[in-house]
C-alpha cells in the first residue's frame, strides 16, 4: 500500500515584488508619471527597476505574477522586458 502526503509550504516568500509610482523628466518627452518595480529580498536587500510602464494595471499584473510564482532575482530584468514585448505585440495598452 503506497500511502501520499501533501504538505503545504507555509513559509514566508522569499522574494517580495511591490509597484512603486515615479515622476520622470526627459528632455524629449518632458515630465511624466510612470511606474516600476522594486524587488526585496529576505535579507533585506532591493532591486529596483525604474520606468517599467505609464500603465498602472500591467506593473501590477507583473508584480502579482512575479510574487505568486516567486519568481529569481536573476530573471528579473529579463522577465520584465519580456512581459512587455508580449504586450506590445499583443496590442495591448492600458
Amino acid at each position: 500500500m503506497m500511502v501520499m502526503m501533501i504538505v503545504k509550504d507555509e513559509s514566508p516568500p522569499v522574494y517580495h515584488y511591490d509597484i512603486f509610482e515615479e515622476e520622470i523628466s526627459n528632455p524629449d518627452f518632458g515630465h511624466y508619471h510612470t511606474f516600476g518595480i522594486e524587488l526585496t529580498t529576505e535579507h533585506g536587500e532591493h532591486l529596483r527597476i525604474s520606468d517599467v510602464s505609464l500603465c498602472e494595471q500591467m506593473v501590477l499584473n507583473m508584480v502579482s505574477d512575479f510574487n505568486r510564482y516567486q519568481l529569481l532575482p536573476v530573471h528579473f530584468h529579463e522577465t520584465v522586458v519580456d512581459r512587455l514585448f508580449a504586450a506590445q505585440l499583443n496590442g495591448h495598452s492600458c
